[in-house]
């Protein structure tokens, strides 16, 4: 009861916290850099998924782009309303997600690792060359910002830092909850023995295909709704979204981070996006203390930060706790 207790204080504690944030901080571009590494942590986050499962994807940010390109040409073209594009592009994402995995999951290793990094370059070739869908390099344009309107009843637009940063926030604490509860299921305990050992995992019975689609699926869906959101933040689209280096970048935020934990990706996000910002001063060393930094951890945090940091606390507060000495 009482852990219980010590758990829900500390939940109400990082929402209470993040609540005031948009009060507290009046930056405009500060404010903005909260909101892009709150999108990085959901992004992260839901990579995390695949990556449990014990498969390497590389067109995780394909499918951000094509949330992002599906939510604006929904809204830009059709004049679709924000509430019916974001759960559109998610969905279609989802099924995108779902067409690759039927084909890519009969593959293994560096195999599937190409077919999905060659699927990330056809989505960038298609948005730079398919100028009458997507205006080809020059972006899709004007896309709205979030908006909730019902005729006669309510009609807001979140265009303030403020209230965007409210609803990536919302967005990010979703796909922490979402992954928080794959993670200690059934489904989660599934994940983690493909990722150890697939032929022991099939050998009593845990479908590889089965709880692997099913990983991607729930992360594709979640990527795609981040991407649509990022599209109605910026209101611009282009092709550089599936860039390749936004793709390492990610890479480096999970597994810096910690992949197998929750906060891991959390914790890499905000690491990983912050720590640039932070480093502008620096001019040009500043490239070389990130580099550095990042072949740090490599070498000395192998699992990642969060639970290698987690697993020192844990022996140091263990030597701590004093001993109690037995009476004959």
């Amino acid at each position: 009861m009482i852990m219980k207790l010590r758990k829900y204080s500390t939940y109400l504690a990082i929402v209470v916290v993040l609540a005031f944030i948009p009060i507290i901080v009046s930056d405009a571009y500060f404010l903005h850099i909260l909101i892009m590494s709150t999108i990085w942590i959901a992004l992260s986050t839901n990579f995390n998924i695949i990556l449990s499962a014990g498969q390497l994807s590389l067109a995780q940010i394909a499918f951000f782009g094509i949330g992002a390109y599906t939510s604006g040409l929904l809204t830009v073209k059709l004049g679709f309303p924000f509430l019916l594009a974001m759960p559109a592009a998610a969905l279609l994402t989802c099924l995108i997600g779902f067409l690759i995995g039927r084909i890519t999951l009969k593959m293994r290793g560096a195999h599937f690792i190409l077919v999905t990094f060659a699927f990330g370059e056809i989505c960038r070739l298609v948005s730079r060359n398919w100028v009458g869908l997507t205006n080809g390099p020059m972006g899709l344009r004007n896309i709205p910002f979030p908006s909730i309107r019902i005729p006669g009843l309510i009609d807001l637009q979140f265009a303030s830092y403020q209230s965007q940063f409210y609803m990536a926030v919302t967005l990010a604490l979703i796909s922490i909850y979402v992954a928080y509860k794959l993670r200690y299921s059934r489904i989660g305990r599934a994940f983690s023995a493909l990722r150890i050992s697939e032929p022991l995992a099939e050998s009593v019975g845990i479908s590889h295909y089965k709880f692997v689609i099913t990983a991607v699926l729930v992360s594709t869906f979640f990527t795609g709704l981040t991407g649509g959101f990022y599209a109605h933040y910026v209101t611009l689209v282009s092709p550089e979204i599936f860039s390749f280096a936004y793709m390492i970048s990610l890479l480096m935020m999970v597994i810096g981070g910690g992949r197998n934990s929750i906060a891991g990706p959390v914790f890499g996000a905000l690491i990983f996006t912050l720590l640039p910002e932070f480093l502008r001063a620096f001019e040009v060393y500043r490239m070389l203390i990130f580099g550095a930094l990042l072949t740090i951890i490599v070498i000395f945090l192998p699992e990642g930060m969060v639970p290698q940091l987690s697993a020192l606390y844990a022996k140091v507060s263990k030597r701590r706790q004093p001993r109690t000495e037995v009476l004959p």
